[in-house]
């Protein structure tokens, strides 16, 4: 085809885009020299206009798609010990964890045992922190609630009620 052709060929298709010509009820082009509607299979504009658009590049890269974590799964791990949210760790019990959420009280016993309630006030929170026969100062425990706060040791199931047992304030971050 010569470079007058494609000229014409291209000044028409800006014509038809600029003008917006096209019938109202079934949008194909019309022709900005004759007045008729042509159907879009019988216009070709791609021919001379091949060469000004690029071929998309081709990998063979696999797409990247972000993959969203698991609710259930592991937070993060700090020195090879797995930090877990207060849900999890019922999955985890008889390993040593961190366990992270928010007190939601403290309840200390007249025998100076403290229970510590992680994740959901009493009688339905998924975790508690025990520290039994004052290992650690009450005062030090019940400035606790309210924060989020770090518990490690070995996750156990008393009664069905999930737990890490405090011997020393060590186990303890916030």
């Amino acid at each position: 085809m010569k470079r007058s052709n494609r000229l014409t060929t291209a000044a028409a298709l800006l014509l038809v885009i600029i003008s917006g010509a096209c019938s109202k009820e079934d949008q194909t082009p019309v022709s900005t020299t004759t007045g008729t509607t042509t159907p879009p299979s019988a216009t070709n504009f791609s021919e001379p206009l091949a060469a000004a658009v690029p071929e998309p590049i081709k990998t063979n890269s696999p797409a990247v798609i972000p993959i969203q974590p698991p609710t259930n799964a592991v937070v993060a791990a700090t020195n090879g010990v797995a930090i877990l949210t207060p849900l999890e760790a019922k999955q985890h019990a008889g390993e040593t964890a961190t366990v992270r959420g928010k007190v939601f009280g403290i309840h200390i016993t007249a025998k100076g045992d403290a229970f510590i309630n992680v994740g959901d006030a009493y009688p339905n929170a998924p975790f508690t922190a025990v520290c039994f026969h004052d290992n650690i100062p009450t005062n030090d425990l019940q400035k606790l609630d309210g924060k989020m706060v770090s518990f490690t040791g070995l996750i156990k199931d008393y009664n069905g009620q999930t737990e890490v047992v405090l011997d020393n304030a060590s186990q303890i971050s916030e």
